[in-house]
C-alpha cells in the first residue's frame, strides 16, 4: 500500500468529560482473542442491525494484527443473520481469487493475489511479507467460516493496487469463448501483457473500448451476469494500471484518491447488479473509506477532495447501513504515515478520544455506540488527519454508529 493512504486520528474537542462518563458506564468489554462475540455484544449489535442491509467494519489502519480478530468476530455473527456477502478493500480480482479459495481451500489461488505478490507471468510463490502472512492466517479462518455457511461470498470493490491478476481470469474467457469477432480484443490484451505503465495503460484502453463495441454480439452469446462480470474485470485493470501510473507522479494526490474512490462507486454499482435486490453486505476496509455521512473531505481552504465510499453507500440507501470503527490505543503498525516502509510506534496524543479511551480501559477491547446523548453535542468533533494535515471535522455521530476500541496492536509489515 501507498505511504499516502489516508491515516484517521480521531481528535474531540472536550469540554467536559461527560462523554468519557458514559462510555465508562455503556460500553461493553471484551477479550480481542476470543473467537466469537459476547452475549452483552450480541445482544448490543443485534438490536442495531435489523432491518440494515449494510454493516460497515472499519480500521485505523490496514497494518496491525488484531485487526483480523476484530473482522472475524463480527462477521461470525453477522453470518448468522444474512449477511453472506462480504466485499473488502481489496482489487475485484483478487477479491475474486480469495472467493475461489474459500471455495476450494487450494492456496494456490491466494498465490495468484496481486496484493500478496502474485506477477502475472513469473511461477507462483509464497510470500514471507508478514501482512501476507497474517492475511492467511485470517483467510483460513474465513475458509471455515464459509463451510459452516456456504452461502459466503467474498469480493473486492477497489481497485487492484498490484494489478495482473486480471490476466488470468482474462486467459479463462478467451479460452472458454472463441467467438471470431473476440479476435481484436484477445489480440490487444496479449500486446498490453508486453508493456507496463502508460503503453499497458494506452493499450489496455483500446481494449475497452473495442469491448464496448462488441458489447452487443457479446449480449447474445454472454449471460447477463457473465457480460457484467467481464465488464467490470476490464474497467477495474484499466482503471487499476492507470492509478499506478498516478501515484507515480506524486502529484495532485488528494484528486487521486478522489478519483479512485469514484471508481469504487462503479465498482460496487456493478457488485449490486450481480447480486439479488435483498443481499445484505458486510463492507471491510479503512475507517476513512466508511464513513456514513459525511459526504465529502476537505482541504483547509475548504476545497473539496473526495465523496467517501461509505457515504456513497449511505446516500443511495438511506438508512440501510450500520457503520463500526475499530480504533487502536498504541503500538506497532507499518501502514500509514510511516516513512520508508518503516515501523511506527503509535500512540493515541492527549485529547484524542483513543487517549482518553486507554484511561478506560488498557486491557479489553470496548464496544460503545457513538449516538450517547454526549456525543450529539456539536461542539464535539472529530477530526481526521493524512499524515498530520486537518482535512476534515465534524461530529462522531454522524460518521460512524458504533466504536470498537483496540487498546494495545502489534505490527504487521507491508
Amino acid at each position: 500500500m501507498f505511504k499516502y493512504f489516508i491515516i484517521c486520528l480521531f481528535i474531540i474537542s472536550l469540554t467536559t468529560y461527560a462523554a468519557f462518563d458514559e462510555i465508562r458506564e455503556n460500553a461493553i468489554k471484551s477479550q480481542i482473542n476470543i473467537n466469537s462475540l459476547n452475549k452483552d455484544e450480541s445482544n448490543f449489535l443485534n438490536k442495531e442491525i435489523l432491518d440494515k442491509k449494510f454493516v460497515f467494519l472499519g480500521e485505523a489502519d490496514h497494518f496491525f494484527e488484531e485487526k483480523y480478530a476484530y473482522r472475524l468476530k463480527f462477521i461470525e455473527f453477522l453470518l448468522s443473520k444474512g449477511y453472506t456477502h462480504i466485499l473488502d478493500e481489496m482489487g475485484i480480482s483478487d477479491g475474486e481469487m480469495v472467493q475461489r479459495y474459500l471455495e476450494t481451500g487450494n492456496e494456490d489461488y491466494l498465490k495468484k493475489v496481486g496484493l500478496y505478490g502474485f506477477k502475472y507471468g513469473q511461477p507462483l510463490a509464497e510470500s514471507s511479507r508478514k501482512f501476507v502472512l497474517s492475511s492467511k492466517r485470517y483467510l483460513r479462518k474465513l475458509r471455515k467460516l464459509k463451510q459452516k455457511y456456504p452461502g459466503l461470498i467474498y469480493g473486492g470493490f477497489d481497485l487492484d493496487m498490484y494489478p495482473g491478476t486480471t490476466y488470468l481470469q482474462l486467459d479463462e474467457f478467451f479460452e472458454r469463448n472463441k467467438k471470431t469477432y473476440l479476435e481484436k480484443l484477445k489480440v490487444l490484451i496479449n500486446v498490453s501483457k508486453k508493456h507496463s505503465g502508460q503503453l499497458q495503460a494506452i493499450t489496455l484502453d483500446t481494449a475497452y473500448k473495442n469491448f464496448l463495441n462488441i458489447k452487443n454480439k457479446l449480449a447474445n452469446d454472454l449471460s447477463k451476469k457473465d457480460l457484467i462480470h467481464l465488464e467490470l474485470i476490464l474497467r477495474n485493470f484499466l482503471r487499476s494500471v492507470e492509478l499506478r501510473e498516478k501515484f507515480k507522479t506524486g502529484k495532485d494526490i488528494f484528486n487521486v484518491l478522489a478519483w479512485r474512490e469514484e471508481q469504487m462507486f462503479k465498482n460496487m454499482i456493478a457488485r449490486f447488479e450481480l447480486d439479488p435486490e435483498d443481499q445484505k453486505y458486510i463492507l471491510l476496509g479503512h475507517n476513512g473509506h466508511l464513513t456514513k455521512t459525511v459526504k465529502d473531505y476537505r482541504d483547509l481552504n475548504g476545497v473539496q477532495q473526495w465523496y467517501a465510499i461509505g457515504s456513497w453507500v449511505n446516500d443511495n440507501y438511506p438508512n440501510q447501513s450500520y457503520a463500526i470503527w475499530s480504533l487502536i490505543g498504541h503500538g506497532e503498525h507499518s501502514g500509514h504515515g510511516c516513512e520508508g516502509g518503516k515501523t511506527c510506534y503509535f500512540s493515541a496524543p492527549k485529547n484524542t478520544l483513543e487517549y482518553e479511551l486507554l484511561k478506560i480501559e488498557n486491557k479489553n477491547t470496548l464496544l460503545f455506540s457513538t449516538q450517547l446523548e454526549s456525543f450529539s453535542n456539536e461542539n464535539r468533533i472529530i477530526k481526521t488527519l493524512v499524515n498530520g494535515i486537518e482535512i476534515l471535522e465534524g461530529p462522531l455521530a454522524d460518521q460512524a454508529d458504533a466504536i470498537y476500541f483496540i487498546p494495545e496492536v502489534s505490527d504487521v509489515k507491508p
